[in-house]
């Protein structure tokens, strides 16, 4: 691993990244943020279904362990509150499926724990909820944590900032969303995407497979106002743009396109004079429709888009493709 390459003041990555790209060293990471920081221990506890809790008085008691060794296996994480409750987590990434483990840390909770959590944080989105015996078993996925810790109250917190972008780095093409929407109306930022192939926006984290821009009424635009265009999302960096230089060998992971990857780097340059930190969506040519996709009324918009776009809005492909009028 190359930790600076010459012609750059500092390393880009962090401690997290020294740990690898394994399932232990997701699992290691993970543990180090909710041992570090009271607010991502309380947000994730609420995320369990565990809330109102006095956080400041509660984290001071709480005991956290990182594989633990007992008769019946080893556990990834471990949280113990002293007769309230008792959480075990495994942590998977890619296709490591959660099999025996659902019933082989049952004999591992303590009796006297009020509340009993097994919680599973794989790859895969799962809405399973069960009980085994007294002890509650919980399904997340990656994307949920990302999305708990991806919030204004966490933006100035390096941790944070750093996990993230250890996630994002790391398991990119295993933590995906699928089609981010995002509301376009700033003539230079619809010039990148259209001429550059590039989406840039302030820090964000998450790899969605597509971007589709939502051009407003403001922009004027000759295709009219809605989404126009869907892209195929072919890398993401968090990156300060006069870096880019120092990121040619991702650039070159994302595609074998020279013709591509010069197109991005010469859409950077309208960023130069930014000094922070900022996410960029490396974009592959557009499909377009013939006729814009449309938002509806707000009350109707639970799985599409209604009035303001929110941060970080994605929808299932199953739901895009019921709002293109025409598909050719």
């Amino acid at each position: 691993m190359i930790l600076k390459i010459a012609g750059n003041n500092q390393t880009n990555l962090s401690y997290f990244d020294l740990l690898g790209d394994d399932e232990n060293a997701l699992s290691k990471a993970f543990t180090y943020v909710l041992a570090k920081d009271s607010q991502a221990y309380s947000e994730f506890l609420k995320l369990l279904g565990i809330k109102y809790l006095n956080i400041t008085n509660h984290y001071p008691t709480v005991k956290i362990d990182i594989q633990k060794k007992r008769k019946e296996g080893i556990t990834d994480i471990e949280l113990f509150s002293e007769g309230y409750y008792q959480i075990i987590i495994e942590c998977k990434i890619d296709n490591n499926k959660v099999k025996q483990q659902r019933k082989q840390y049952i004999p591992c909770f303590d009796s006297n724990a009020k509340r009993k959590i097994l919680c599973f944080i794989t790859q895969e989105r799962e809405n399973n909820l069960s009980i085994e015996s007294d002890v509650k078993v919980i399904y997340l996925s990656w994307i949920d944590i990302v999305n708990v810790f991806d919030q204004k109250s966490f933006n100035q917190k390096k941790l944070i900032s750093d996990f993230l972008t250890f996630i994002q780095r790391s398991y990119r093409i295993k933590m995906v969303r699928e089609i981010l929407i995002q509301d376009l109306s700033e003539s230079i930022e619809i010039e990148k995407f259209i001429d550059y192939n590039l989406y840039g926006r302030d820090e964000t984290y998450g790899n969605p497979l597509y971007f589709a821009p939502y051009f407003t009424q403001k922009s004027n635009r000759i295709e009219g106002e809605g989404i126009s265009y869907l892209s195929k999302i072919l890398g993401v960096l968090t990156i300060i743009p006069s870096e880019i230089t120092c990121f040619e060998e991702e650039l070159t992971s994302f595609t074998d396109d020279n013709d591509l990857i010069s197109n991005w780097i010469t859409g950077l340059k309208f960023d130069k004079k930014i000094k922070a930190k900022k996410t960029y969506f490396f974009l592959d040519k557009p499909f377009k429709f013939k006729t814009p996709l449309q938002k509806v009324l707000v009350q109707e918009s639970k799985n599409w888009i209604g009035g303001l776009i929110p941060k970080n809005r994605c929808v299932t492909f199953e739901e895009f493709i019921k709002h293109i009028p025409e598909l050719l």
